[in-house]
């Protein structure tokens, strides 16, 4: 006897869920509107064999499994690249424990013989730069006893939420940034990470509603 062999919009829906895009952003990815795919997941439409393909290609994903004839889910996530402040501050974090250095600027010496020791990241970017300043002496607290783990991590949160801007690409906007931050970090009133994020804040224009959590 034949086995019935149809697509499986439930498949579909689930490889969309779990690479955590919508539905906008996923019919952009493989060329389809948001409409096609919407019935493409209700079961009230087949995707055409170039669409199918194109998830495959894009996704990684057995063409099989969408049709239920395999049960596994062969298919690779490809992490995008972190588009905010935040996404890219939750990556660090990340690294906390590691034996990676980050450092707001690359101070190792080219007399130095032996590099195969210094591990670590060098940043010139103006916001990870001050992050990563103010992660050094809120860590330090916390080491040291003067905070405890739940100051540490509210201390966390509270960057999450700051850093919450699109990174900066443009050269207008880095323009507009630097112009800002030089007017703003000279105000009495305000400390360097008070101007920085006013001036990323007026020229980013931009805040995502929800930072990325902290695992």
């Amino acid at each position: 006897m034949e086995k019935n062999i149809s697509f499986k919009s439930e498949r579909l829906k689930e490889l969309r869920r779990n690479v955590k895009m919508t539905q906008k952003d996923f019919g952009k990815k493989i060329g389809c509107t948001m409409a096609s795919l919407s019935a493409y997941e209700n079961g009230s439409k087949t995707p055409p064999a170039p669409l199918l393909a194109n998830i495959a290609r894009e996704f990684d994903c057995s063409i099989d499994w969408l049709f239920g004839l395999k049960d596994d889910m062969p298919y690779k996530i490809k992490e995008r690249p972190a588009s905010t402040y935040s996404e890219y501050i939750k990556k660090l974090f990340l690294l906390q424990d590691s034996s990676i250095g980050l450092f707001a600027n690359c101070d190792c010496s080219h007399k130095q013989k032996d590099l195969s020791n210094c591990k670590g990241i060098a940043f010139y970017d103006p916001v990870i730069k001050l992050f990563l300043k103010s992660w050094q002496e809120t860590a330090t607290l916390y080491k040291k006893g003067i905070i405890d783990k739940n100051i540490y991590d509210a201390w966390k949160e509270k960057v999450m939420r700051d850093f919450n801007h699109l990174i900066m690409v443009e050269d207008d906007t880095w323009q507009d940034f630097t112009a800002s931050y030089d007017q703003f970090k000279h105000y009495v009133e305000w400390t360097e990470y008070e101007a920085l994020l006013e001036a990323l804040k007026q020229s980013t224009g931009f805040v995502i509603d929800e930072p990325p959590k902290i695992e």
